[in-house]
C-alpha cells in the first residue's frame, strides 16, 4: 500500500495528517482506525528534497 501512495524504499516519513512522526510506533498511532480512508497530507524526505502528497489510509489487507 505505501508504494501506491508514492512512498519508496528509504524515503523517511516526517509528519502525517499534520502530526510529527518520530518512528514507527508514532506512524502505528496515527494509522488507528478513525484515520482509516480519511485524506491526509504526508511529509518525507527523499534523497534530501522535502515531498508532500495525499495518502489514504486504507484497512490492513484491503485492497491487496
Amino acid at each position: 500500500a505505501a508504494n501506491r501512495a508514492g512512498i519508496e524504499r528509504n524515503d523517511l516519513l516526517l509528519s502525517a495528517g499534520g502530526e510529527v512522526l518520530t518512528g514507527v510506533d508514532s506512524l502505528l498511532r496515527w494509522l488507528s482506525g478513525d484515520r482509516v480512508g480519511v485524506a491526509a497530507e504526508a511529509v518525507l524526505l527523499r534523497r534530501g528534497d522535502i515531498r508532500r502528497f495525499g495518502v489514504t489510509p486504507v484497512e490492513r489487507g484491503a485492497g491487496a
